[in-house]
């Protein structure tokens, strides 16, 4: 291939009103860091729903301290403000898990999008510096069948043992956590307390067969 041709290939240009109408060379860094995302799919309005959201790892490190864990349950009540109902979830070092009943995407996406303002602004003022919490859009998974459900779930509650985090009876960072294994401490009585608010009863016909 020509050298120009090479060249011409590998660079992407930006049209900049504001700059005279002269079109800008984006930099290596620029066109690394744009995703271009597909728009989400219509939801069915019966389905549940296994969303992914990853965060940067750089900017806030583990997950999995008690600290950031309360901050992230006062922040996945924001999706019940907004009539998104959490079955499941499971919290990770970069990552968390959510088992969601919507059925409209428009409402889901103002749930995530006051999700992610939430994250972001709570661990902003425990790390005394604005970040962006979320590394890039949630991913989502409509979860058509009863197997796909059952699958989910289970990836869901067992995904500790995957990412070699904590066995069952010694994690804390997930709906289903077993808190009898567990010494009655304050922080435990939080948690514990956190998760009776937390999670909703399923509406939908399939998230009840579970």
């Amino acid at each position: 291939m020509p050298m120009n041709n090479r060249k011409n290939k590998q660079q992407r240009t930006v049209y900049n009103p504001r700059a005279g109408g002269r079109p800008r060379v984006l930099t290596s860094k620029e066109r690394t860091s744009r995703i271009y995302h597909q728009s989400r799919p219509t939801l069915p309005k019966d389905r549940p729903l296994h969303v992914t959201v990853k965060f940067n790892k750089n900017e806030i490190g583990s997950l999995r301290n008690k600290i950031f864990y309360r901050e992230i349950r006062k922040s996945m009540q924001r999706l019940r403000a907004k009539s998104v109902r959490l079955i499941e979830f499971s919290v990770q070092k970069d990552h968390i898990h959510l088992l969601l009943e919507s059925g409209n995407k428009v409402i889901l996406g103002k749930a995530m999008r006051a999700l992610s303002i939430s994250l972001s602004k709570r661990f902003s003022l425990l790390l005394k510096r604005n970040i962006k919490a979320l590394k890039h859009r949630y991913h989502l998974h409509i979860l058509n069948t009863l197997k796909e459900l059952k699958n989910a779930r289970q990836y869901i509650l067992n995904n500790s043992n995957k990412h070699n985090s904590a066995t069952d009876s010694d994690d804390l960072y997930f709906s289903r956590a077993d808190f009898t294994l567990f010494n009655p401490t304050n922080d435990l009585l939080e948690f514990l307390d956190d998760l009776k608010s937390l999670l909703d009863v399923p509406h939908f016909w399939v998230t009840k067969q579970f």
